[in-house]
């Protein structure tokens, strides 16, 4: 396929595309759909393409074999490849229709991750294990772990495949100073792919990637020289009620070294997890100062084992992943190859009075799906997350400790 550069009103941006060795002679007219997700939540990015074949060529004549069962995409958000994010897809599906569309999806090209499946042990420093792991079975080009996790730990791998121990281990985990909340991923960055292997906290502290403005056009701070990209489109919505999140989060497990049922004790903080310590990216958590402590039942985390004797990285991880959700932001803005999950960005309203129901949702949100839309123009979408708003009203909402808020 001959390298594309699209150009329109607002944005220039180049697309290459193979299957297999072959370039794809590929136009914007061809495209019907053509969507690359990362997302925090998930191992891998994924893709979905759908171009006319009105010929059935690639539908219907290519055999799906090795040589057809693989995809790169060069996507670039101006006009030179330089700068640009190369992905490698395995594609898992196909669906051939009599609709003269080539239609597939797929994953990010990782091997070692699903299988095979493997009996064995760690000892040593969780990060480093994490890292040789990243590099020398899933033969990535790099690692972001958290500096929490440098620390020594015995793991155990029972007939798991890597994505399982992986899982477990984001799951679980207790890091240095007692963070958790962690997010495991494979991510492009470039021409690269990291294992991301981060706390909540590590990325809010993270010094602002994008800021965003509800405009059509990018707009230039005077002062400062820093770009506002415009937000074409904006949705909020909230999940307090659905979520059910509570001021804190009661535990109770069975100790089996000691042979022992232990409950949680508000009273003493025993087995009981909180905010105090969340770092916020908002002035108030989407939590109601006047609701209950806790909900009379609490999480029965199971049996205390040799990793984890008491399960407060598991209560405490799922905990402060449910105040991060508490609040979600869609906005969708120019191409922008080179935002990713985790990021952290500011949404800034312009001062109008038709505006102000939208005031609380200004400041910083982390990026948690990146959705690149590619057709006739390259757009990228958003849902950004946090755990509350910020506002200037009188409210009954919980309001965040001052000294753990996030502030450039």
């Amino acid at each position: 396929m001959a390298k594309a550069t699209f150009k329109s009103d607002t944005i220039n941006f180049h697309l290459d595309v193979k299957i297999g060795a072959d370039r794809l002679p590929l136009s914007h007219q061809h495209i019907e759909e053509f969507y690359i997700i990362q997302d925090i939540n998930k191992f891998l990015p994924s893709f979905r393409l759908k171009i006319r074949d009105a010929e059935g060529y690639l539908s219907h004549l290519v055999p799906f074999d090795k040589k057809a069962s693989t995809i790169t995409v060069v996507l670039g958000s101006g006009p030179l490849v330089e700068g640009a994010t190369e992905y490698k897809f395995d594609i898992y599906r196909r669906f051939p229709t009599s609709d003269d569309i080539y239609d597939v999806e797929g994953l990010l090209a990782v091997d070692g991750l699903f299988s095979p499946l493997r009996t064995r042990g760690f000892s040593g420093r969780i990060r480093d294990n994490l890292s040789s792991i990243a590099i020398n079975e899933l033969e990535l080009d790099g690692v972001d772990i958290s500096a929490s996790l440098d620390y020594s730990k015995n793991i155990v791998q029972p007939s798991w495949s890597n994505a399982k121990l992986l899982r477990y281990l984001e799951r679980n985990l207790l890091g240095l100073q007692e963070d958790a909340g962690y997010f495991c991923y494979i991510c492009c960055k470039k021409r690269k792919k990291i294992l991301v292997f981060k706390t909540v906290k590590d990325f809010y502290s993270q010094a602002v990637k994008y800021n965003f403005i509800n405009a059509f056009d990018p707009q230039q701070d005077e002062d400062s020289g820093e770009i506002r990209y415009p937000i074409f489109e904006y949705k909020a919505f909230d999940n307090y009620k659905i979520i059910g999140a509570l001021k804190q989060q009661t535990y109770s497990y069975f100790d089996y070294n000691n042979s022992e049922y232990k409950t949680n004790l508000i009273s003493i903080k025993d087995n009981v997890v909180s905010q105090d310590d969340y770092y916020s990216l908002t002035k108030y958590f989407l939590v109601d100062k006047d609701d209950l402590e806790e909900d009379g039942v609490g999480v029965m985390a199971g049996r205390g084992n040799d990793f984890s004797s008491n399960f407060k990285g598991r209560v405490k991880g799922n905990y402060y992943k449910q105040l991060n959700s508490l609040s979600k932001f869609w906005i969708t803005s120019l191409g922008l190859e080179d935002i990713y999950p985790g990021d952290i960005v500011r949404i800034q309203f312009l001062s109008d009075p038709t505006m102000m129901m939208s005031y609380q949702y200004h400041g910083f949100w982390m990026v948690e799906r990146v959705i690149h839309m590619i057709g006739y123009q390259f757009a990228t979408r958003l849902l950004l997350t946090r755990s509350g708003v910020n506002t200037m009203e009188r409210t009954s909402l919980l309001a965040a400790d001052s000294g753990n808020i996030k502030l450039k």
